[in-house]
């Protein structure tokens, strides 16, 4: 895919096909005051503008990993060190997170070893469990 390129697609608010052309943006996202700019790639709709992104996007792993570091979450990076240091593939993983009441599918905590998704609390703390790391003490409140 190349910066420009049309491809017809169904538009959801237009309610109608329409030539989409592939646009390159920054964009900027907050955590609490900290404001997050990063690279937007998505198919644009010629008539109402509207955007469907094509991957997950350079903006989304700041936003992810600025999202983490605020609440003190694990980054994906030590997600994944605690799954190495236990000797376990993705899926033998995903089967322990499973047996301990917590349902990923492969794709799903792939997403979160990539910093493209934010674990939940149980997730949180069981893995800071496996992984002899402190307890975590919750998400911060924000002021907003």
């Amino acid at each position: 895919m190349n910066i420009g390129e049309q491809k017809k697609m169904f538009c959801s608010d237009c309610q109608e096909y329409t030539m989409h052309t592939l646009v390159s943006e920054i964009q900027e996202g907050y955590i609490g005051n900290d404001v997050i700019t990063g690279t937007v790639i998505y198919w644009k709709c010629p008539e109402c503008g509207d955007g469907y992104n094509v991957d997950s996007s350079d903006l989304d792993r700041k936003y992810t990993v600025a999202n983490r570091l605020f609440h003190g979450l694990l980054t994906g990076e030590q997600i994944k060190a605690v799954r190495e240091e236990n000797n376990m593939t993705v899926n033998e993983f995903v089967q322990l997170l499973r047996d301990n009441g917590i349902s990923y599918n492969e794709k799903e905590y792939e997403d979160i070893e990539n910093n493209l998704k934010v674990q939940n609390e149980k997730t949180e703390r069981f893995i800071r469990k496996l992984g002899n790391l402190p307890e975590w003490p919750g998400y911060k409140k924000t002021t907003k």
